[in-house]
């Protein structure tokens, strides 16, 4: 597994207890262990990806929710949705290439939650680029 997989799947996770707990994302980067488990360089570009997603998650839920037929955000399952913000930022703000971000998104919905969400995962993000102006 790649750095960048493994920060990929690192964010998910940490965004992910801060949805069920309630806390900051900042606080659980750093008790998942983000200073202990990567390189500075790997830090910097968790830390973009988490604040580009803090930061417009406004347009991403808007982008996500234009591409949802007979479904509302709030019923998305938590963790598809989540991979979903998090791709969409990595390919709107921080210049990562549409397919590396879409093929991990759907990888990681794949080891999590199996080949149905992967899918869904897939169709999903690339509407929501496509929509953004952005080729998939």
């Amino acid at each position: 597994m790649g750095v960048r997989n493994r920060a990929r799947k690192f964010l998910l996770q940490a965004r992910y207890a801060a949805m069920m707990n309630g806390d900051p994302l900042d606080n659980n980067l750093e008790t998942l262990g983000l200073s202990a488990r990567f390189a500075p360089p790997e830090r910097l570009w968790i830390a973009g990806i988490a604040r580009a997603v803090t930061e417009n998650i406004e347009r991403i839920d808007g982008l996500i929710e234009g591409c949802l037929e007979n479904w509302r955000l709030e019923r998305l399952n938590p963790l598809s949705r989540l991979l979903i913000e998090q791709a969409l930022a990595e390919v709107l703000y921080t210049g990562t290439d549409a397919p590396v971000a879409i093929d991990e998104a759907v990888e990681l919905a794949r080891e999590f939650e199996g080949d149905e969400a992967a899918g869904f995962v897939n169709a999903v993000l690339d509407r929501a680029i496509a929509s953004a102006g952005r080729p998939s």
